[in-house]
C-alpha cells in the first residue's frame, strides 16, 4: 500500500511532544558533547531550538524533499554542528551518534503515546525514511566538504612546493621539492611557461636538491619541462644532481647530452651569468 507522506507528517507532529523531545536532546548533548567541550551550553540551547523548529516545519508539510528550504536549512545546520564538533577535537562518530539518538527519540516518543496499528506503522516508516535521508544527505555533504578541503590543501601545497623566483634579470630559479608526478609536472610546466613569458626569462635553473629519488617517469617530466622552456626561448640548467641521483640517471640510461647540468645551485647561477654575458668578480674591501 502506498503511503501518503503529505498527511502522515502532520499526524506525527500531532502525536508527539516536541517540547519534551527538545529537552531530552539538550540533556543528551550536555552529557556527551558539552562534557567533552565539543559544544557549549549556549550553542546546544540555540541548536536545539532551531533543530526542533525545522523538524516541526518539515513534519507539518509532510513531504520529505531535498528542494524544501526547511530541509536544506536543516542540512546546513547539521553540517555546522558537525563542523564545530570536529574543529574542537570531536569525531564524526560523536555527531552521528547524536543523529541516531534523535531518531530513536522520535520513534520511542511515537510508540509511547499510541497503540500499535497500521497507521502507527506508516508513521514509523515515515520517520525512518526521514532520518535515513537526513543521515545520507549529511554524510554526502560531509564527504563533499572533506574533498573540497583536501583539494584546497593540495593547491596550497602545490603553490608552496613549486616557488618560481626571478633571482636576476632574465634568470628564473625553480627548486623541485618532493615527488614529481604527471599532474604536478603539468602544473609546474604551466606556471613556469607563464613566468617565462611574464619576465621574458632567458635562463631557468631547475634545482633537484630537494628530490630524494628519481626514476624514468620523473626524468621524462623534467625533460618535457626543459624542452617546453626552450621553445619559449629560455635555456635550462639542471642543478643539484647529487651522487645518488647521478647513479640513478646512469642506470636508467637516459640521454642527457643536450641538457646542461651543474652540481650545485651556485654553479648553475654562475653558468647562467656567463651565458648572459655577465662577469661576476669579488671586490676587495678597503
Amino acid at each position: 500500500m502506498d503511503i501518503n507522506y503529505s498527511t502522515i507528517g502532520p499526524e506525527v507532529l500531532d502525536r508527539i511532544d516536541m517540547s519534551t523531545i527538545a529537552d531530552k536532546i539538550a540533556e543528551f548533548a550536555d552529557q556527551t558533547l558539552a562534557s567533552q567541550r565539543y559544544l557549549n551550553e549556549n550553542e546546544i540551547r540555540d541548536y536545539t531550538f532551531e533543530l526542533i523548529d525545522l523538524f516541526s516545519s518539515i513534519l507539518k508539510k509532510g513531504e520529505i524533499s531535498g528542494s524544501d528550504p526547511a530541509y536544506q536549512t536543516l542540512g546546513r545546520l547539521m553540517m555546522e554542528v558537525h563542523g564545530k564538533i570536529q574543529m574542537r577535537g570531536g569525531s564524526a562518530e560523536a555527531f552521528f551518534r547524536l543523529i541516531q539518538f534523535i531518531q530513536n527519540l522520535f520513534l520511542e516518543s511515537l510508540l509511547a503515546q499510541v497503540e500499535p496499528s497500521e497507521e502507527v506503522r506508516q508513521m514509523l516508516l515515515y520517520l525512518i525514511r526521514f532520518f535515513n535521508k537526513l543521515v545520507m544527505d549529511t554524510f554526502r555533504l560531509y564527504q563533499l566538504e572533506r574533498k573540497m578541503a583536501v583539494e584546497a590543501q593540495q593547491n596550497e601545497l602545490m603553490a608552496v612546493a613549486t616557488p618560481i623566483t626571478e633571482i636576476w634579470d632574465g634568470v628564473l630559479s625553480l627548486p623541485v621539492i618532493g615527488t614529481l608526478d604527471s599532474s604536478r609536472a603539468m602544473d609546474l610546466m604551466e606556471k613556469l611557461l607563464q613566468r617565462i613569458e611574464e619576465v621574458r626569462a632567458r635562463v631557468i635553473i631547475l634545482d633537484l636538491t630537494g628530490v630524494s629519488t628519481i626514476d624514468t617517469q620523473v626524468m621524462h617530466h623534467l625533460i618535457q619541462v626543459i624542452r617546453a622552456s626552450g621553445l619559449m626561448g629560455a635555456r635550462a640548467i639542471l642543478t643539484g644532481i647529487r651522487p645518488c641521483i647521478a647513479r640513478s640517471l646512469a642506470n636508467l640510461n637516459i640521454n642527457m647530452g643536450d641538457i646542461q647540468t651543474k652540481s650545485t645551485l651556485s654553479e648553475g647561477l654562475k653558468e647562467a651569468f656567463r651565458s648572459l654575458g655577465f662577469q661576476v668578480s669579488r671586490t676587495q674591501a678597503d
